[in-house]
C-alpha cells in the first residue's frame, strides 16, 4: 500500500504546485517535503531490494503511469484556475472549472486492481 501512494506521488507536478501558488516564505517547507519523499522511497527501495516502487507489480504499475497522460494536464488546469481565484477573479466558469479538476483528479487517482 505504502509503495502504490508513493508511486502515485509526482515530485515534478509538485513542483509546478509549489512554483506557481506556494508563497517563497513556505520555500523550505516545500524543499523538506521533497526530501522527506525522496528518502521514504529511497527507504521503500531498500527495504524491498527493489530497483523501482511496485517493481513486482507490473499491472499497477503500468496502471497509473497510463493515468498520468490524463491527470498531468488537470493538475495544469487546476493550478491555473486557483492563480485566476486567487488573483481575485470570481467568474463561475473559474470555479467550475477548479470543481472539475478537483473531480477528475480525485478519480483518476483512485486505487485500482
Amino acid at each position: 500500500l505504502i509503495e502504490m501512494v508513493l508511486a502515485k506521488a509526482d515530485p515534478i507536478v509538485s513542483d509546478w504546485y509549489v512554483n506557481e501558488l506556494v508563497p517563497v516564505t513556505y520555500a523550505a517547507l516545500a524543499a523538506s517535503l521533497h526530501s522527506e519523499l525522496k528518502r521514504t522511497i529511497s527507504a521503500i527501495k531498500t527495504t524491498t531490494g527493489h530497483k523501482t516502487l511496485l517493481e513486482t507489480e507490473k499491472g499497477l504499475q503500468q496502471s497509473i503511469h497510463q493515468r498520468e497522460a490524463y491527470i498531468d494536464p488537470l493538475n495544469l488546469m487546476q493550478v491555473e484556475a486557483l492563480k485566476r481565484l486567487r488573483s481575485g477573479r470570481k467568474e463561475m466558469a473559474i470555479q467550475q472549472a477548479l470543481y472539475n479538476t478537483i473531480q477528475g483528479i480525485a478519480a483518476g487517482m483512485q486505487n485500482t486492481g
